[in-house]
C-alpha cells in the first residue's frame, strides 16, 4: 500500500513538475493537465491546491525564491566577516541547485511575466526587500549608510542581471564559468569599498 503524501510533498512534486514542463514544453504549452501528468497526480488535485495555472506559476516563483532566501538567512547568521557573509548571500543565487537548465529556464520565463502579473511582482518585491535588507545590514557594519545602500543595490542588481544574461543565451550552459565570472565581479566590488571577505 502506497504511503499517503502530505500537502507539502504534493506541493513540491507539482512545483518540480511545473519547472520541468516550463523547460521542456515552454510556458504556452505548460498546462495544468501536463503538470499533473508529470507529477503523477490528477488535474483536480492541482486545481484544489493552486486554483489555476497562474496560481501554480506564482507558487513556483515563490518556491524558487524561498531557496535563495533560506541560503541568505543561513549566510547572514554565520560567524564570518560581514563581507564574507555578503558574498555568501549573493552566492545563494549561484548555488548548484540553482544552476540547472530547468531552474534557469523557469527563472527566465517567470521573470519575463512580471509586468503582467501583480502576484509575481509582489513575490519579487518581497524577496528583493529581504535580500537587499540583509546585504545593507551587513554592509552597515563596515560602511556609511549611503555607501551600504548603494553597494547593496548594485550587488543585487548585478546578480539578478546575471540571471537574465545567462538565461538569454540558451547555448551557453557552462554555469561554472558564469559562477566564477560573477564571483570575480563581486570580489572586485567589495575590494573597491576596501572590504575584505576574510
Amino acid at each position: 500500500m502506497g504511503q499517503h503524501k502530505t500537502w507539502q510533498e504534493r506541493r513540491e512534486q507539482l512545483i518540480e513538475a511545473t519547472i520541468v514542463s516550463i523547460h521542456e514544453d515552454g510556458l504556452e504549452k505548460t498546462s495544468i493537465q501536463r503538470i499533473a501528468k508529470r507529477a503523477g497526480l490528477t488535474a483536480g488535485i492541482v486545481g484544489h491546491y493552486f486554483g489555476d495555472k497562474d496560481g501554480l506559476l506564482n507558487a513556483t516563483y515563490d518556491a524558487l525564491y524561498a531557496k535563495i532566501l533560506a541560503n541568505a538567512e543561513r549566510a547572514s547568521n554565520s560567524q564570518q566577516s560581514p563581507a564574507a557573509r555578503v558574498k555568501s548571500i549573493l552566492l545563494g543565487y549561484l548555488s548548484p541547485d540553482q544552476l540547472t537548465p530547468e531552474i534557469v529556464t523557469a527563472w527566465y520565463v517567470l521573470v519575463a511575466r512580471l509586468r503582467q502579473s501583480p502576484a509575481l511582482q509582489e513575490i519579487q518585491l518581497n524577496a528583493e526587500i529581504t535580500v537587499r535588507g540583509k546585504l545593507r545590514a551587513l554592509l552597515n557594519e563596515e560602511l556609511s549608510s549611503m555607501d551600504a545602500e548603494a553597494l547593496s543595490r548594485g550587488l543585487f542588481a548585478m546578480v539578478t542581471g546575471f540571471w537574465v544574461l545567462m538565461a538569454s543565451d540558451p547555448a551557453s550552459q557552462d554555469y561554472d564559468a558564469h559562477r566564477k565570472s560573477i564571483l570575480s565581479v563581486i570580489e572586485r566590488f567589495l575590494k573597491a569599498y576596501s572590504l575584505r571577505d576574510t
